[in-house]
Order: C-alpha cells, then structure tokens, then sequence
C-alpha cells in the first residue's frame, strides 16, 4: 500500500495536489484540514492527523507527503517504518517556528525523506546546505489545452499584469515603484493584478495611493484558468520579479501563452525560462521598469519553451523516484 498525504489548500501546493490525486495511480489520499489564516491552529490539527496517520502507514510501500513544511512531515519518520517521500519548493525568507528547533530542522528532515524539488537550482542551494542525501528535482506542469495562444485575442502592450499573492518574498511593492516609475513615459499604461492569498491588501493600497497610481491599477481574484489564460494573451508584459521562486507556475502558464516577460535575474527564474526573457535586478524598481520597457517591444514568443512542462512527465519523474528506477 502506497499512501499519498495532501491539504486542502488554494496555492501554488494546492495546484499540485490535485493534480498528483487526479493522476498518482496506486496512492491512497490521507488529507489534512488546512485553515490559512491561523497557522497555529494548523500546527494542532496536523499534530492530531499525524498519529492518526502514522498507524495507517506504519508498514505501507511508502509514503508521499506534498508539504515539506508540515508538522506530520517531520515527525512520521520517528513514528514510523515506512520509506518517505516529500516535494519541497524554496527556502523561505524567515523560517517557521518550528524549523528552528532541532527535531523539525531540514537537515534532519532532508536525510529522512527522499526530497522531490521544483528545480535543480534550488536542489543545488539545498546539497549546498545540507549536504549528501537521496533527491531529484522534477519540474511541475500546466494545462496546456488552455494556456497557450489565442490568435483570436489582439494584445494590449499597455496592459502589465501580475499574478501571485503578496506575500514579502513577492516583491510586489517594488513592482508598484516600477510601474509608477514605466508610467511616468507610457501615461496609458494600466497594471492588472490577480492576488492570491498571503500578505496584505492594505498594505498594497496604501503604496498604490502613496504614488497616485490607483486609476491604474485592477486587482482580480477567483479567476478561472480559461479566464486567467486569457489575461496572459490580452496584456503586453508580465511583470514577476519576485525575490525567490522554487518552480513558478505563471513564469510557464505566461510562455505557453506567448506573453513576454519580465522577471527576477536568479537562478531559479532563468533556469523555468530558459534563460530567454527579460531579467531584472528584483531590488530595483528602475531596472524593472526598463526591463518592462523593453519587453513591451518584443514581437516574437516564447510559447515553444513551455511545452516541456507536462504533469505527464512530472508523475513519471515521481514514480521513477520512487520505485529507484
């Protein structure tokens, strides 16, 4: 018996969740309640489900766990007898109480679990770190029926768009400096944002009315992927110059739509890009804002780059793993 361990979420994570319990054939799904806005609360619940669970795997084939983070992540090893799988995408900017106490730190938790990253440069960073253990990276997958170009939709090079939460490491209050600033020679420039949970959406407005860009500035939400894709096709640049990304789903869902982009000059946004778009200093909201000047100019696509991310190729990377093939 193999056993697949997944919270009911509406990020990135989420994303993943799904797909891997619509297409992980042989797993049997153990969920976990996810409550996002109290993670203490989460921190209990999962402390509950994780004895719970630890007698439903006590002795399975293995165990796949899609939140390195997690409470049940770390403690399953110590409880348990079966081998152990984990998906880990990027090192926050300030880790959670609990990494910082023995028992729950990566080190311990990279040498117990078989880690799957979301790309080689963060796998890179976490060998660097930690050192010798058992990993592979693997690169997620979109749905490529719909994120790809509509020759039906006429782009719009004044329009920018984000899409993302705004959570620190997003970087968003530079990104509104950039715009503010990419404005000041393209007065018809509007900005569309599609937010996520995490950060502060007053703490937004507050800097979007500081630099009198409000009239040009959209927030949307609860957006279909049809909807969402076209966005992609409609606006002239994509702007995620964010501070750190483990794998970066609208870096690709924007590609596969022929959109150009602008992005964050690291290793992680260059390796999902290919290394062929247009890349910032995140820490310069002059910089973004030339970058986004020059991307509005470019007429070819990179639409070709995206075809490489296929949930199809990402399970089979998965089970390969884990079978030691």
């Amino acid at each position: 018996m193999k056993y697949l361990i997944t919270q009911k979420r509406n990020d990135a994570i989420g994303q993943i969740n799904e797909e891997l319990k619509k297409r992980l054939t042989g797993f049997t799904v153990l969920e976990i309640p996810w409550i996002s806005k109290y993670m203490y609360v989460n921190y209990f619940i999962e402390l509950c489900y994780t004895f719970y669970i630890a007698g439903k795997v006590m002795n399975c084939d293995c165990v796949l766990s899609t939140n390195s983070k997690s409470v049940h992540t770390h403690l399953l090893p110590y409880l348990t007898r079966a081998p152990f799988y984990t998906i880990h995408f990027h090192f926050d900017e300030t880790p959670l109480t609990m990494h910082r106490f023995g028992l729950f730190n990566y080190r311990k938790l990279f040498k117990q679990w078989g880690v799957i990253f979301g790309s080689k440069t963060v796998e890179k960073a976490a060998h660097g770190l930690y050192g010798d253990f058992k990993s592979i990276a693997a690169y997620c997958g979109i749905n490529h029926d719909i994120f790809k170009i509509n020759p039906k939709i006429v782009r719009q090079k004044n329009f920018l768009l984000y899409v993302g939460s705004f959570a620190k490491r997003k970087n968003i209050m530079n990104t509104l400096d950039a715009f503010a600033l990419y404005r000041k020679h393209n007065p018809q420039a509007k900005f569309i944002i599609v937010n996520s949970y995490g950060g502060s959406q007053a703490k937004f407005w507050e800097k979007v009315n500081a630099l009198g860009i409000a009239p040009y500035v959209e927030i949307k939400s609860q957006l279909s992927e049809i909807q969402l894709s076209e966005l992609y096709n409609t606006v002239g640049v994509f702007v995620f110059a964010t501070l750190h990304e483990g794998f970066g789903f609208p870096l690709v869902e924007a590609m596969a739509c022929g959109c150009p982009i602008v992005t964050s000059n690291d290793g992680v946004h260059e390796e999902i890009t290919h290394g062929k778009e247009f890349y910032c200093d995140p820490a310069s909201p002059s910089d973004i804002a030339e970058k986004i000047s020059q991307a509005a100019q470019r007429t070819s696509t990179n639409a070709l780059t995206a075809q490489e991310y296929t949930w199809e190729r990402y399970i089979q990377k998965i089970n390969s793993f884990i079978s030691g093939a």
